[in-house]
C-alpha cells in the first residue's frame, strides 16, 4: 500500500507513464481531448492503443521505440516523454509519427488518401530548453502566413514549467487544463496528484480513482523503476551532446583557421611588400650613386652591400 505522501514514480518517467496510462484510458483519452481537441466520444468507440516497438524498414535502420501510439480512425496520435529536449529532440519524434503514417499508406494509394489522416505529436518535456510553458506547432505558409495544411499538429508542452506555473500564487485560479496535465506528470506523491486534479479540474471522479488505483499498484510491485533502462538512456543523451560538440567544434575550427589563414596571409604580405619596397629603394639608390661615378668599393662602404650584389642591381 502507497501512502499519499510517500514518494511515487512521476509520470514524466516513460515507463510510469506507458505502464500506468495504457491501463487507464478514460485518463489517457481525457488528456488527449484536453491538449488536442479530438472528441471523448470518437477515442471511447474507435482508439487503439499500442505500446511497441516502430517497424524497421531497412537492415541499417535505428531501433526505434515510440513512447505511447493512439489509433483512431483517420488520426495517429504520437506521445513522446522526453527527458531532456535537445535540438534533434523535435525532429526525432517528428520521424516516429512519419514511420507510423507512412506503414499505414499502401503502395496503390491514391494522393487523396494521404489527406484523409491527421498526424498529432504530443511531446511531454522535461528541462528548460522547451522556449515556452506549452505550444502549438503547424506547417505555416511563410510568404502568406497562412496555415499551408491541417495534415500534422505538435504540441510541446514542459512539464517543469507548467509545475511553477500551477503553484505560482499570483497566476489566476483558473487553469489551462494543458498546464495541469503538465503539472501532473512532475507530481511526486499521490496527495500531489489529488491536488493537481482537483485545481486543474481535469478528471472526473471515477477516472481519478482510476488513476490513482493504477499509481499505488505499479508502485506497489517494486520493479516498475528497474524496467526503465535509466544508464542506457544517460548514454545515448550524452552520446548525442558529445557529438553536437564534436560538430560544433569542428566548425569552429574550420572557421578559425581559415581565419588565421588570412591573417597569415595578409601578415605575409606585408612583410614581403616591405621587403620589396626597401629593394627597390637600394637599387634606385646605387644607380643613381654610379651615375654619379661613385665607385663599387665606395657605395659598398657606403651602403654595405657587396660588390657582387651591386652589380646584379645594375644588371
Amino acid at each position: 500500500m502507497v501512502d499519499e505522501q510517500f514518494k511515487i514514480m512521476k509520470l514524466c518517467y516513460d515507463v510510469a507513464f506507458k505502464s500506468i496510462f495504457i491501463n487507464c484510458p478514460s485518463v489517457l483519452y481525457q488528456m488527449i481531448h484536453d491538449i488536442t481537441g479530438i472528441s471523448i466520444e470518437e477515442l471511447n468507440k474507435n482508439a487503439l492503443i499500442f505500446n511497441s516497438e516502430l517497424e524497421i524498414k531497412h537492415v541499417k535502420s535505428k531501433r526505434m521505440l515510440s513512447d505511447l501510439i493512439i489509433l483512431c480512425n483517420n488520426k495517429i496520435i504520437n506521445i513522446e516523454i522526453n527527458k531532456s529536449y535537445q535540438s534533434w529532440t523535435y525532429n526525432r519524434n517528428i520521424s516516429y509519427l512519419c514511420n507510423i503514417y507512412s506503414s499505414l499508406l499502401r503502395k496503390t494509394n491514391s494522393y487523396k488518401k494521404f489527406t484523409r489522416y491527421e498526424l498529432y505529436q504530443i511531446n511531454f518535456n522535461i528541462g528548460k530548453n522547451t522556449p515556452c510553458t506549452y505550444n502549438k506547432d503547424m506547417i505555416i505558409d511563410t510568404k502568406t502566413s497562412k496555415i499551408a495544411t491541417n495534415f500534422l499538429r505538435i504540441y510541446n508542452i514542459n512539464i517543469d514549467k507548467c509545475y511553477k506555473v500551477l503553484y505560482n500564487e499570483e497566476k489566476k485560479k483558473r487553469l489551462s487544463k494543458i498546464v495541469a496535465w503538465g503539472a501532473l506528470f512532475n507530481a511526486s506523491t499521490i496527495y500531489e496528484v489529488k491536488e493537481i486534479i482537483k485545481k486543474g479540474e481535469i478528471l472526473m471522479f471515477d477516472s481519478q480513482e482510476e488513476l490513482i488505483k493504477e499509481i499505488k499498484k505499479k508502485n506497489g510491485m517494486f520493479t516498475l523503476e528497474n524496467l526503465w533502462d535509466y544508464e542506457a538512456e544517460e548514454i545515448r543523451i550524452q552520446n548525442t551532446l558529445k557529438e553536437e560538440a564534436y560538430e560544433k567544434g569542428m566548425k569552429k575550427g574550420i572557421k578559425d583557421g581559415k581565419k588565421q589563414g588570412i591573417m597569415q596571409g595578409i601578415e605575409q604580405g606585408i612583410e614581403q611588400g616591405i621587403e620589396q619596397g626597401i629593394e627597390q629603394e637600394r637599387k634606385k639608390t646605387i644607380l643613381n650613386m654610379i651615375k654619379n661615378n661613385f665607385s663599387y668599393d665606395d657605395i659598398s662602404k657606403i651602403t654595405g652591400i657587396d660588390k657582387v650584389k651591386i652589380k646584379d642591381f645594375i644588371l
